[in-house]
């Protein structure tokens, strides 16, 4: 404990003794250093500067949001049967626990598909500049059910996927058909019945409050569709969705 309070008064640049005092008044900056960095960690980074541990965290998450660009990239460049495709190819790659970075060309051959489909799948795939970090952005995005690709905003050149819903959704539906095997209600169904509600709804109120408006219970279009896509990704994560940091095993 000696060590860690000579290392903290480095760090804070007073005495032993203003540390001591600041024990006895339980100063919660003691509390956190206590809880979340050992003397280790404090001395390695009063010697370099950094504590190598974080620097790693930090770099799995530059690694991971680039793969995350790289995959939406890819396939905002599909149309949906080679959508369909690319999501097959990788659902059998993890069915047949197959090293999908060795045999995704094989794969796509043998999927069954029209040849324009897996031509069309095969040229985007050849633009692919680095293609160790895109199949690690597969294995990644599968492992996390696809959540950061939904979550993610692409760089300032490209739309944000705000505006590109129809993609989210489509991706998700894909997702739930072809890796979960769930039924879902589609797109036109789901819109039907929330407008019934909101008809409904606004019915009730209007009894009850005759300066209600309809425009507080008809849903636009846009956010009818994105009612939609918090609706299936509720099949695919449930109400409430635990997400993970760790790093992804890939083989090159």
């Amino acid at each position: 404990m000696i060590n860690k309070i000579d290392n903290i008064s480095k760090l804070f640049d007073f005495a032993n003794s203003t540390v001591y005092k600041w024990k006895k008044e339980k100063r919660l900056i003691l509390n956190l250093i206590d809880k979340y960095f050992t003397d280790e960690d404090i001395e390695e980074f009063l010697k370099t500067g950094k504590i190598s541990k974080l620097e790693e965290i930090s770099d799995l998450e530059a690694l991971n949001n680039e793969a995350v660009n790289i995959y939406s990239h890819f396939v905002l460049n599909l149309d949906r049967n080679s959508l369909i495709l690319f999501l097959t190819v990788i659902h059998l790659s993890e069915n047949k626990n197959q090293n999908i970075n060795s045999n995704f060309i094989e794969l796509i051959f043998d999927a069954d598909a029209k040849k324009e489909d897996k031509i069309i799948l095969i040229n985007e795939f050849q633009k692919v500049k680095n293609s160790t970090l895109f199949f690690y952005s597969i294995k990644y995005l599968v492992k996390n059910k696809f959540k950061k690709f939904l979550d993610a905003t692409i760089d300032s050149k490209s739309l944000p996927f705000q505006d590109n819903i129809e993609l989210r959704i489509l991706h998700t539906q894909l997702y739930i058909k072809i890796f979960l095997k769930k039924e879902y209600m589609e797109l036109e169904q789901f819109k039907e019945v929330e407008k019934m509600k909101s008809e409904k709804e606004y019915k009730n109120n209007l009894i009850k409050n005759s300066k209600t408006s309809p425009n507080e219970f008809y849903s636009s279009e846009d956010t009818l569709e994105l009612m939609y896509l918090a609706y299936l990704e509720v099949l695919v994560f449930g109400e409430k969705h635990i997400e993970s940091s760790n790093p992804i095993e890939i083989d090159f």
